[in-house]
């Protein structure tokens, strides 16, 4: 009995199809092969700098211990560097909760307040810490709170609280050019130029601050004394 279905022609194009996918499927598990043979990974988990090193150890430890608040606070600095800003300030600011008064965590929260540009909230958590320093053994709280009230527009306050720092620490020469730099914009040029001058007795030739006292007229010159490290600094008013 003839079939009435239709006659279909084999052109040989499903076993090409078939040929090319074979060969696919072999070339995949050749790659596969070699890679675990090199004793590699098929997904490259490794960290692509130190920073996301740092960052993957600290993960882990938080889930070890998510009430660590120097796990943190630093797991929040980490993350801030590297753009995760939002996750940043929330395990900062569980770190300053969970930390009950420990010095040092508002400050770090602070700082990072500072960079993201919430002066108001950074503000709150300098005077928290210099609460806390009941013996004004710290100056960088203070350095901090000048800067912020700075940046808020408050020269004077701002100025007030830099003084109180140098009472505590003298040689913060970084710090001083900052100083230096306020009491420029505040007018105050002949506090500025001192400051200045001060700075690079501890820090000769620092391009900041000779910068510094550029824009303000004076010319630093540094000469070298019998001692070669030891350096004696001019400054010359034109």
């Amino acid at each position: 009995m003839t079939s009435s279905l239709p006659k279909v022609r084999n052109t040989g194009r499903n076993e090409r199809f078939a040929l090319w996918a074979l060969i696919g499927i072999v070339l995949s598990l050749l790659v596969v092969i070699g890679v675990l043979l090199l004793g590699g990974s098929l997904f490259d988990s490794t960290p692509a700098s130190d920073l996301e090193r740092d960052y993957a150890v600290l993960a882990k430890g938080l889930a070890d211990d998510p009430e660590n608040p120097a796990i943190l606070m630093t797991l929040a600095e980490t993350e801030y560097e590297l753009g995760k800003k939002s996750e940043s300030l929330e395990h900062a600011a569980k770190a300053v909760k969970v930390a009950e008064g420990q010095p040092g965590m508002p400050l770090r929260y602070a700082q990072l307040l500072l960079l993201d540009g919430k002066l108001d909230e950074a503000e709150k958590q300098v005077r928290a810490e210099i609460e806390l320093d009941t013996k004004s053994e710290f100056a960088d709280a203070h350095f901090i709170l000048g800067q912020i009230l700075f940046e808020k527009g408050e020269a004077d306050e701002a100025i007030v609280e830099m003084e109180a720092g140098f009472a505590i620490d003298y040689t913060a020469a970084d710090i001083r050019i900052v100083y230096a730099e306020m009491l420029a914009a505040a007018g105050q040029k002949d506090r500025a130029i001192e400051e200045f001058q001060t700075a690079l007795q501890f820090l000769p030739g620092d391009s900041r601050a000779v910068d510094g006292l550029a824009k303000l007229g004076v010319t630093y010159e540094a000469t070298s004394t019998a001692n070669p490290h030891e350096t004696t600094t001019d400054t010359i008013a034109p």
